[in-house]
């Protein structure tokens, strides 16, 4: 029982279920009163909101400016432009903070060996993205200094 009870802990654990909280809570907590629908427009905001954070990330280091995570529109349209790209990256984090978690005592250690995993999947969702910048920084190699532009 107990493992099956550390198998289910996995699962919530792993950012594609964050919509599940607010069902859960409310399942849990008896003072907690949410519709229906608010638990799916919570959830779907938690899901999101995780949904979309690495590419906020990504355009810090394209950008070179923390406000450049701030620029949902620049955000969103990474990601439209380079879904494919961007989904197999969030598969590889998955798989990568799955086996991490599912690693018992080790859990720990292979929580940081996934991150690693997962800043070189989105990274290279970065470098195989259609964005001309990412383009032109790798033909000229300018990467050491990005432009300080706004945002």
């Amino acid at each position: 029982m107990e493992l099956v009870a550390f198998g289910v802990a996995i699962l919530l654990l792993l950012p594609i279920c964050l919509p599940l909280i607010p069902p859960l809570y409310w399942y849990l907590f008896d003072w907690i009163e949410l519709s229906g629908v608010e638990m799916v427009v919570i959830g779907l905001l938690f899901w999101g909101t995780t949904f979309i954070m690495p590419a906020a990330f990504l355009q810090v280091s394209l950008r070179g400016r923390f406000a450049a995570a701030l620029r949902v529109d620049r955000v969103v349209m990474f990601v439209g432009r380079n879904l494919p790209t961007y989904l197999e990256a969030w598969a590889i984090s998955v798989i990568a903070t799955a086996a991490a978690l599912a690693s018992g005592p080790a859990a720990p250690w292979g929580i940081f060996w996934s991150y690693l995993v997962i800043i070189y999947a989105f990274n290279e969702a970065l470098f195989r993205s259609n964005t001309p910048e990412v383009r032109r920084r790798f033909r000229t190699g300018a990467w050491q200094n990005p432009p300080s532009t706004s945002g």
